[in-house]
C-alpha cells in the first residue's frame, strides 16, 4: 500500500516537541526536549513523512520558525508543517523554509480567494485544514466555530481547487480513543480522493480500520500519541499496510 503515507507528528511548543489532548495547551506533555531529534527517530524507525505543528503560531503567542527550518534542512523526509498559517505570506515563507507541504486551516475558513490562489499556484504544496468538533469546522487553533460543516467544507474547498484535505477529529486528538470513521467517511464522499487522518489513532486496529479507506481515497494518516507512548510502533504500521 506504498500511496498511503504515515506522517509522524513533531507538535512543537516553546521549543520543545509536546503533546496535546484535544488540543488543549494546559494538557501538554513534553515527548522531547529536541524536535528535530524526534523526527530523525521517526525517519530511521519507518516513518514516510513528518507533520509538524506550530503551536505556538496556532495559539498566536509566538512561532517555532527556528525549529521547523532546523526540521526541513536535517530531514530528508517530506515535512509537512501547520499551525498558525493565516496569510498567503505565511504559507510561502514556511514553503521558502523547506516545508514540502502546508496546511492552512483559519485562512481557508475565511479567505476562499486566497485557497483558490494557492491552490493554482502551489496545488501539491497546500493542504488545507478540516479541523472538526461536534459537526462544524473549527479555526483560530481549534478555538472558534465556523459556520461549515465538514462536509460541506469539503466540498467547497475541492471546487476552489485544494488537492489535499487534512481532517481531524479535535475530540479524539491525543486521546488514542480511535479516529472518527464515520467523520472520514462523510468527508471522503464530499472531497473525493485526497484526504489525510488524524486524531484518535491508538494501535494496531486503527491502523487496520484506516487503510480500508484507501479505495476511497484517504491518502494518508497522521499519528503523534500512539507513537509517543509506545502504543504502536512505526514497524507495526508498514507491517499492517504491506500485509
Amino acid at each position: 500500500m506504498s500511496s498511503f503515507r504515515v506522517w509522524a507528528a513533531v507538535d512543537v511548543l516553546g521549543g520543545k516537541a509536546v503533546r496535546l489532548r484535544q488540543g488543549r495547551p494546559e494538557t501538554a506533555w513534553v515527548v522531547s526536549e529536541d524536535p528535530v531529534a524526534l523526527a530523525q527517530r521517526w525517519e530511521r524507525e519507518g516513518a514516510l513523512g513528518v507533520h509538524v505543528v506550530d503551536l505556538d503560531a496556532a495559539f498566536g503567542v509566538g512561532h517555532n520558525r527556528e525549529v521547523v527550518a532546523a526540521l526541513c534542512r536535517q530531514v530528508s523526509l517530506p515535512v509537512q508543517v501547520g499551525g498558525g498559517v493565516r496569510s498567503v505570506r505565511d504559507f510561502r515563507e514556511l514553503r521558502q523554509l523547506g516545508a514540502s507541504r502546508v496546511v492552512v486551516g483559519s485562512l481557508a475558513v475565511r479567505d476562499a480567494e486566497a485557497i483558490a490562489q494557492l491552490a493554482c499556484e502551489d496545488p501539491e504544496g497546500l493542504v488545507v485544514a478540516a479541523d472538526s468538533r461536534d459537526g462544524v469546522v473549527v479555526a483560530g487553533g481549534w478555538a472558534q466555530a465556523s459556520p461549515w460543516s465538514p462536509q460541506a467544507f469539503a466540498r467547497e474547498v475541492r471546487r476552489l481547487g485544494c488537492r489535499h484535505l487534512l481532517v481531524t477529529a479535535v475530540a479524539r486528538d491525543g486521546t488514542a480513543a480511535g479516529p472518527d470513521l464515520g467523520l472520514l467517511e462523510e468527508v471522503l464522499s464530499a472531497f473525493g480522493p485526497g484526504v489525510l487522518a488524524s486524531g484518535g489513532v491508538g494501535g494496531r486496529e486503527d491502523v487496520k480500520a484506516l487503510a480500508a479507506l484507501v479505495p476511497r481515497g484517504l491518502e494518508g494518516v497522521v499519528v503523534g500519541t500512539a507513537l509517543a507512548t509506545g502504543a504502536l510502533s512505526l514497524a507495526e504500521v508498514a507491517q499492517i499496510l504491506e500485509g
